[in-house]
């Protein structure tokens, strides 16, 4: 269930499409194909504000992130 600030909640129903991330890689591809920028079933704004509430989880967490490229 998709839900989204002021709009009803949205079921959104879809087959398994094997396991990891091929469902994003599928709709990013599609989206480059079109030359498309955006993506409807996940649009920027909504991108930005799970990072923004992740972002308020870590800090009420006392968590702290450290920018720049990650050691493996």
């Amino acid at each position: 269930v998709l839900n989204r600030g002021g709009r009803e909640p949205e079921t959104i129903e879809a087959p398994a499409a094997g396991t990891g991330y091929s469902h994003e890689l599928r709709e990013v591809t599609d989206l480059v194909a079109a030359g498309a920028t955006e993506s409807a079933v996940l649009p920027l704004a909504d991108t930005v504000a799970v990072q923004d509430v992740m972002d308020e989880v870590a800090r009420q967490l006392g968590m702290t992130v450290q920018e720049g490229p990650a050691e493996l």
